[in-house]
């Protein structure tokens, strides 16, 4: 910071430079705002990065679904309580049968 100072000192003439403290208050707001600058793009890439993974992965995750759909549902169905997987079989199965009605 200090160097900054005595090198745009030396080269904007002195007259120019009367109030030295307004000189150090732009410094440092510049250095916040590039600081602030640099934090905001790392969050802008990190976000983004996450936005894609799970795009990627829900299709994914879909294109798995469509193609192998009963082993998985026999999965999906057991995390549910024995006492009730009748009843999610069920459930599933008319949802299966309402969807194909709209093909």
């Amino acid at each position: 910071m200090r160097r900054w100072n005595t090198w745009l000192q030396s080269v904007i003439p002195g007259q120019v430079l009367q109030d030295n403290r307004g000189l150090e208050a732009l410094t440092q707001q510049l250095q916040s705002f590039a600081t602030r600058l640099i934090g905001n793009f790392f969050a802008l890439v990190s976000n983004s990065l996450a936005v894609v993974v799970s795009l990627l992965l829900f299709f994914v995750l879909t294109i798995m679904l469509l193609v192998k759909s009963s082993s998985y549902r026999r999965t999906f169905i057991v995390a549910f309580p024995a006492f009730y997987r009748r009843r999610v079989d069920e459930i599933l199965s008319e949802c299966g049968r309402s969807f194909s009605w709209l093909d």
